[in-house]
């Protein structure tokens, strides 16, 4: 079974669809669509933390003086050094 790209939150949720449709006609078991249902939540839960870390990361640099000063800092010395 060919699934597509899976990157993304809406993929996932193309990816099940297919998956369900394959059960539903027969094309593979059951047991081999929770197999891949299985990896796509793997899939998901790794997407979903990868969101919240880069949300994180963007609410200190936000909300934290010391990590914007020092951002700030970083990006007048890459403009300096260019």
């Amino acid at each position: 079974m060919d699934l597509p790209p899976v990157e993304t939150f809406e993929q996932i949720a193309a990816a099940l669809s297919l998956i369900f449709q394959a059960v539903a006609t027969g094309q593979i078991s059951s047991v081999e669509g929770a197999q891949l249902g299985n990896l796509l939540h793997l899939q998901h839960d790794v997407l979903k933390h990868a969101d919240i870390e880069s949300r994180i990361q963007l609410l200190e640099k936000i909300f934290d003086p010391e990590l914007r000063a020092a951002k700030e800092e970083e990006v007048h010395r890459k403009v300096v050094e260019a």
